[in-house]
């Protein structure tokens, strides 16, 4: 999903209420699947918006409904992982990464058009470790993510980052 309209918004949030008062009477999964792929949607509409810490909090809350939907789903707790990074809530962040980290990476990101790899999600843990100042524990993932992809700009450029604020 790029970034939606207004009115594209406007009809996501429409369609979502319509969805949970289907779900509450019939129990399809399609309609699970389908809700959740809305609350993706809007989850992110509401990150690209602004990078206020409120807003950030809403497009969270958009992921927690995303996840309690469908709690395999990798990406889910990825993204809500980045927001709290975003507004510092680091030690969350670490929780975040580390539930990703422990589905099934081969049937999970099935379900997303860019598969997340598991090394890009020890990536981001090492980074929310390093935000949280926890570098002994940063420098250990970002060393096993530099062994599985040695030439990784992000994690070098990430790992200098985090060295250079500590």
């Amino acid at each position: 999903v790029d970034f939606l309209t207004d009115s594209d918004y406007n009809e996501t949030k429409s369609a979502i209420r319509k969805l949970r008062e289907l779900s509450k009477s019939k129990d399809y999964a399609y309609i699970h699947e389908k809700l959740a792929d809305m609350l993706e949607s809007k989850a992110i509409s509401i990150r690209d918006q602004k990078e206020e810490k409120k807003v950030r909090e809403a497009a969270i809350a958009e992921w927690d409904r995303a996840i309690k939907l469908e709690p395999y789903r990798i990406k889910y707790h990825v993204e809500k992982g980045h927001l709290l990074t975003y507004i510092d809530k680091n030690q969350d962040a670490i929780k975040e990464f580390k539930a990703a980290l422990a589905l099934d990476f081969e049937s999970a990101t099935r379900f997303d058009i860019v598969p997340i790899s598991e090394n890009d999600v020890c990536r981001d843990l090492a980074g929310a470790y390093g935000d949280a100042g926890l570098i002994d524990l940063s420098e250990k993932e970002f060393s096993r993510v530099l062994a599985e992809e040695p030439n990784n700009y992000y994690a070098y450029t990430s790992r200098a980052r985090i060295r250079k604020d500590h």
